[in-house]
Parts: C-alpha cells; sequence; structure tokens
C-alpha cells in the first residue's frame, strides 16, 4: 500500500479590494490572497473522505468576509488573523500559510495637491507579505517584489578588490538600476530567497 508523505491545499488568488476611509481622505487595498493548510486531511486522498476537508470555497469567502471586519493597513495583521482563523476553527489544521501580493496605488495629484480620493495605478511592484502560523510557532515575512529602480547619478564603485582578472575601471559617478523579478505565486515560491 503506498503512503502519503506530504500534502497541503487551499484557495490562490483571491481579489480583495478595500476602500480604506479617513473622512475625504481614502486609501486603497488591493489585494490578492493565499491560503494553504496543512493537517489531518489524507483520508481524502486515500480513501476518499472529505470529511476534514475545508472546502476551497470556504477559505475564498472567509478570507472575503475577514477582509471587511480586519483589513487595515498592516496587511501583516490580517495575515495573521486569518492563517490564526483556520487554526483555531479546524481541529483538523496543523498549519495554515497565508500569501499576500498588494498592487500599489498612487494618489493623484489635482491643482498641486494630492487628491484624497482618486488614484491612478502604480508601478508592476508588488507588496507581499507571507505568514505561517502552526501550533504556536507563527512567522511572517514581507517585502516588495518586481521593484525597478534607476539613480542617474551619485553612484560610485570605489575601493573594491582587484586582482590579474580585473578590468573594470573604478568611478566616483556611475547609474545605478536594478530590479527584483516576480515569480509566479504558488505554494513553493512566493516567498524570496534569503
Amino acid at each position: 500500500m503506498a503512503k502519503l508523505t506530504g500534502h497541503r491545499y487551499g484557495k490562490a488568488r483571491v481579489r480583495v479590494m478595500k476602500v480604506l476611509r479617513d473622512g475625504p481622505l481614502h486609501t486603497l487595498k488591493d489585494l490578492e490572497v493565499a491560503a494553504y493548510l496543512k493537517g489531518d486531511f489524507a483520508s481524502s486522498y486515500t480513501s476518499g473522505d472529505n470529511s476534514k476537508v475545508v472546502a476551497t470555497d470556504t477559505i475564498k469567502n472567509t478570507i472575503n468576509v475577514f477582509a471587511q471586519q480586519h483589513l487595515g493597513e498592516e496587511t501583516e495583521r490580517f495575515a495573521l488573523i486569518l492563517g490564526e482563523h483556520f487554526l483555531t476553527r479546524y481541529e483538523q489544521v496543523d498549519e495554515a500559510e497565508i500569501q499576500i501580493l498588494e498592487r500599489p496605488w498612487k494618489r493623484l495629484t489635482v491643482n498641486g495637491e494630492p487628491h484624497p480620493h482618486s488614484f491612478a495605478a502604480g508601478s508592476e511592484a508588488r507588496m507581499f507579505t507571507s505568514a505561517q502560523c502552526g501550533g504556536a510557532a507563527k512567522t511572517i515575512r514581507s517585502g516588495i517584489r518586481n521593484l525597478v529602480i534607476l539613480k542617474s547619478t551619485g553612484s560610485g564603485f570605489e575601493n573594491y578588490p582587484k586582482d590579474e582578472f580585473t578590468t573594470l575601471a573604478e568611478t566616483a559617478d556611475r547609474i545605478l538600476a536594478t530590479s527584483k523579478q516576480l515569480q509566479p505565486v504558488g505554494p513553493d515560491n512566493f516567498v524570496p530567497d534569503g
């Protein structure tokens, strides 16, 4: 008889858009959320018994309801609240991983002033948050992906080690440009290395 050595499942690409209102000043939270669960679900794979499987539709609806109730400025807090919910609500869940990508929106300027509730889509950069909740342990990682930056001056490269293979001349002024590319979102490649 074959033995199931590892498994997890969940719901990805749940789109959430929330307008945070502070009087006339609005802020947008535009998220793509994924929730992955690990736990005692082996019977679903080995004998077709789904009695412990949380439906992906339930996971999606939970994300949407919790976004309405709990999503604020801090995406990390929202991720932890979601992860903790799946751990405490379903005893068969041993670990919940919540992954979130956030699209930035830039406030428009009207007559030289930031407009309180008009926005344009920002760059392709995405803030990310990944929260893992299991038992008493919680870890969270956040950062920015697909960010492209350029500095047109003031970025020197000097005083570096040289040997017989070095051909690069030192300079006190050069252009600096860099980017971090986004990999496809999935359960095994969301969080960046190191």
